[in-house]
């Protein structure tokens, strides 16, 4: 599937990553103490969403990107320790937040909002808690990207 969004063929990714969600979600059913199979689904959710929002299907991309997001988030509940787990949590969220915006209208700005809002504390809760140290890069370019739709935010849609 991603090889396929890469080269833009929407069709075989959303395909791909369709059957990707199917295969994962069944193995979350067998055995759901399986913190890697929960991985796969949030995994699969999240590509899923990006093919559909870079198609411009943004109420398929919100909805695969909430799903992404809340396995994110249980993985993070689940193991509050592993900046990974956040990390992978609030990129999802800056990526929902993304697919809202480009809907272009106040409500959608304003959750949004609310999502880079929680994204980046939760960033600046890690970076405080000294949990970034060894991928200091990659969190300060999350971290830059949610500043920026954040300011984006303030200006009105149509001159973005």
């Amino acid at each position: 599937g991603q090889i396929a969004l890469k080269t833009g063929d929407m069709e075989v990714a959303v395909k791909n990553f369709q059957e990707a969600v199917t295969i994962r979600e069944g193995l979350v059913a067998q055995d759901p103490s399986n913190l890697q199979n929960t991985e796969y689904v949030a995994h699969a959710h999240d590509w899923l969403g990006r093919a559909y929002s870079q198609d411009g299907q943004l109420d398929s991309a919100v909805a695969h990107y909430e799903r992404a997001c809340y396995a994110y988030s249980e993985l993070a509940n689940r193991q509050p320790d592993v900046a990974d787990r956040v990390y992978d949590a609030t990129r999802c969220q800056s990526n929902l937040a993304a697919a809202h915006m480009k809907f272009h209208t106040q409500d959608h700005d304003a959750c949004a909002r609310v999502l880079l809002e929680e994204a980046y504390q939760a960033l600046a809760s890690l970076r405080a808690d000294g949990h970034l140290a060894y991928r200091q890069k990659r969190f300060d370019a999350l971290a830059d990207g949610i500043q920026t739709n954040l300011r984006l935010l303030e200006k009105p849609p149509e001159q973005r």
